[in-house]
């Protein structure tokens, strides 16, 4: 793993993960081992970006049942067949999960800002390399990703 995700990062947007899933859809995620963003295929998955204005990105990436099991439990009730809704519902996701990251890293040289949520084809996968990092995790949905990228 590279030196700029500090323990404070990887703390902080695995946390961040955890809370983020518990609150809004009353699901306990387990966090796996970091691992280099190059060693996890984001292939086949529904991919959720928030852009860091000028320093990088986090992207999660859900496969398709995992993701509509979560939303169903966030948005207990509604119609999954809703055209962009489970896309709109992973950005929110997205959304959350960075936000959180943010405010715990507010005050370090690992702040960041936000830009406007993208999602499905609009997001380029994760890149992989020494500036992206891949945050696993299980949950009783199935397993999903968080992929960290700051700019070098």
């Amino acid at each position: 793993m590279r030196d700029r995700f500090s323990s404070t990062v990887v703390e902080a947007f695995t946390a961040a993960t955890e809370t983020t899933f518990a609150e809004l859809c009353q699901t306990t995620v387990v966090p796996r081992e970091p691992q280099g963003a190059e060693s996890v295929s984001s292939n086949d998955r529904i991919l959720a970006e928030i852009p860091f204005i000028g320093s990088g990105r986090l992207v999660l990436a859900f496969p398709p049942a995992v993701l509509n099991a979560l939303v169903g439990r966030y948005l207990i009730g509604c119609d999954l067949a809703i055209p962009g809704l489970v896309e709109d519902a992973a950005g929110e996701f997205a959304n959350v999960v960075a936000g959180q990251a943010k405010t715990m890293l507010k005050g370090t040289h690992d702040h960041f800002q936000l830009a406007t949520p993208r999602v499905g084809a609009a997001v380029a996968p994760p890149k992989g390399g020494a500036g992206s990092l891949a945050l696993l995790f299980n949950s009783d949905a199935g397993e999903f990703s968080a992929f960290v990228e700051f700019a070098d």
